[in-house]
């Protein structure tokens, strides 16, 4: 469920659940505040949650929130 949640936010499907475990996602937390903390994210959490791929990950969901 949490990462479905961040699918819905445009987190890429491959990187989504490592995403979810990082940020300490629940079920019942509000989109618009995770939202806001996905927005937070710079790319060194990126990084600290998926490896060396972080900042590629973090460049791409930002250009598909319209944040690039």
């Amino acid at each position: 469920d949490e990462a479905v949640a961040l699918r819905l936010l445009g987190v890429p499907r491959t990187v989504a659940q490592p995403v979810a475990r990082h940020l300490k996602v629940s079920a019942d937390e509000p989109l618009h505040r995770l939202r806001d903390r996905v927005r937070g994210m710079e790319a060194g959490e990126w990084t600290k949650a998926l490896g060396d791929a972080g900042g590629t990950y973090h460049r791409v969901w930002s250009i598909i929130d319209g944040n690039a």
